[in-house]
């Protein structure tokens, strides 16, 4: 990633915050969530299928909003398991 995708993720983050509250942001997404824009979606890395699974059931609109206030446009969000995050969240639980 470069500066500019660094700051417009650092946006959305920041935005996913005010709309979910810090609590729940700092709960769901701080460590446990890497997002990652591109050119046509907004990828987001989670640790595990729960993860996933969750996300997307309580935290889609508020992501697809966030995505909004930044960019000026809808950007499709795609989440997956991220195999780093996996293998050190495995590592800790260990």
């Amino acid at each position: 990633m470069n500066g500019i995708d660094t700051d417009v993720v650092a946006a959305i983050a920041h935005e996913v915050a005010a709309q979910v509250g810090e609590l729940r942001y700092n709960l769901w997404f701080k460590d446990n969530a890497r997002l990652e824009i591109t050119d046509h979606e907004l990828v987001i890395g989670v640790p595990n299928l729960f993860f996933q699974e969750w996300l997307t059931s309580n935290f889609l609109a508020p992501l697809r909003k966030a995505t909004e206030v930044v960019l000026g446009r809808r950007l499709p969000i795609r989440l997956v398991v991220d195999g780093e995050m996996f293998r050190t969240t495995r590592a800790s639980d260990a």
